[in-house]
């Protein structure tokens, strides 16, 4: 009997991601009939076998709503009442559109998002800011998908693209004490290139539930406690920027970035001056009460500096880099503000 892949068939499919690598592309276009010069963003191409994407679930990330009776409707109430303010109307409907094809024990799916856009009344680039914004708070993780029964050349590995997989959350998280209360440490201009439907989820981060919703909240966590015996504990912060990094970190990078792989697998052996020891513990220990410990654990507690006059050069493992310098360049740059003595430059550096 032949295999069948994540989409019922039997052709051998490429599951992949793109991830960016920091640098930049130089392009041209023709406007107004003036050639220009223009940039846009490196990516590399990180590939899962099978047996990753099955293994790989987003319902290991956060506390779950328990079900009660009556509270039931397609969705749990709590996902309507209070994650539906965060992701909008339109990216609620969309979770229901894919959640309604993982169907039984699977929590992946393969749907037309081409058909999907129509049924919403969308364009297929609203679908795609909607799937980001799911992808934002862990309801949905997109697997890019190529075909190794369909070449685009003959003897070449340049395998033509098909609809993607979603990875589905299956159960709904709990919100976090930031998203309750609100997170005014949260900086709008660090996302000033994103969607703007991102931008708008941003400013809502900001600000917290509105008095109503919070106090429905405690209404719905006081029933939970009173009709399940639970001990609710809300959490700081829901990490679901882990997702990512381990599925990441199940996958193989593709071709020239090999090396690189192996390199980010490497430990820092670094050995510091008692300066540069005194000045990174200062900088851990802030950075401890900025960020989550899993993020603590897994972005800073790897890093390592080495000082000059006029520089702190913050050195990391390849592994984490990339991600680092998206997500935390302006929080690395706020800490060492704070606790370095003198005024040095801050230079974030991969450890090859």
């Amino acid at each position: 009997m032949e295999k069948v892949n994540l989409k019922g068939k039997t052709d051998e499919l490429v599951y992949f991601r793109k991830q960016e690598t920091g640098n930049k592309i130089a392009r041209k276009r023709m406007r107004k009939g003036i050639e220009e010069l223009y940039y846009v963003p490196e990516t590399k191409e990180i590939r899962f076998t099978e047996q990753d994407i099955k293994n790989f679930s987003l319902d290991e990330y956060g506390d779950h709503i328990t079900y009660v009776e009556g509270d039931l409707t397609i969705f749990n109430n709590y996902f309507f009442d209070f994650w539906g303010y965060y992701l909008g109307a339109e990216a609620t409907a969309l979770y229901g559109h894919l959640k309604r094809y993982a169907y039984g024990d699977k929590d992946w799916c393969y749907p037309s998002m081409e058909l999907i856009a129509a049924k919403m009344n969308k364009t297929p680039n609203s679908i795609r800011a909607y799937t980001k914004i799911l992808e934002r708070y862990g309801f949905v993780y997109k697997i890019n998908v190529r075909n190794k029964n369909r070449s685009l050349k003959t003897d070449t590995e340049e395998f033509a693209e098909e609809s993607p997989i979603y990875k589905i959350r299956k159960q709904i998280p709990l919100l976090s004490k930031e998203l309750i209360e609100g997170n005014k440490e949260l900086d709008i201009n660090f996302y000033q290139n994103e969607d703007k439907i991102i931008q708008k989820a941003i400013n809502l981060e900001i600000k917290g539930l509105p008095n109503v919703l919070r106090k429905e909240h405690n209404k719905y966590l006081e029933k939970m406690k009173k009709n399940n015996q639970l001990d609710i504990q809300i959490k700081d912060q829901l990490n679901f920027d882990l997702a990512y990094v381990d599925l990441i970190s199940r996958g193989a990078i593709y071709e020239k970035y090999n090396q690189h792989l192996k390199d980010s697998q490497k430990t820092l052996q670094l050995t510091l001056s008692d300066i540069e020891n005194d000045l990174l513990e200062r900088f851990l220990e802030k950075a401890r009460k900025r960020v989550s410990k899993p993020s603590w654990d897994t972005f800073f507690k790897p890093l390592r500096i080495r000082l000059t006059d006029e520089l702190v050069k913050v050195i990391a493992p390849s592994a984490i880099f990339d991600y680092l310098q998206n997500r935390y360049t302006d929080v690395i740059n706020e800490i060492f503000v704070e606790v370095d003595h003198r005024e040095r430059q801050i230079e974030l550096i991969k450890y090859d």
